[in-house]
């Protein structure tokens, strides 16, 4: 594969081309690997991503965690297993896990 660095959209790049945009400062604006991975940035406090079938957008306020919003099969059929764990192994989960200390998870 190729990597270039560019200053702007590569219009009509190959699909087997990765590429990126790099704005001032080393900030990541875009980058680009073959017609399976594109994330870009797309607002100060937003991004957008295509993986394969899926389109992922991430909100991400200066004070807050990030929102992720995942959307399968939008961009061709769904290929792979999709989860979401919530159980007891996910960090929801575990904050109110019983530690054995009486305070059922409680700082």
């Amino acid at each position: 594969m190729n990597l270039a660095r560019v200053d702007e959209y590569v219009e009509g790049s190959e699909p087997d081309r990765v590429y990126l945009t790099e704005v001032a400062q080393g900030a990541l604006k875009e980058l680009v690997v073959g017609d399976w991975l594109h994330v870009e940035q797309v607002e100060d406090e937003v991004w957008w991503m295509r993986v394969g079938d899926m389109r992922v957008t991430v909100k991400t306020p200066r004070n807050g965690l990030p929102e992720v919003d995942v959307e399968r099969g939008f961009y061709d059929m769904v290929q792979g297993d999709t989860k979401s764990i919530e159980g007891s192994d996910s960090p929801q989960g575990a904050m109110g896990r019983d530690d054995g200390s009486g305070r059922d998870g409680e700082e």
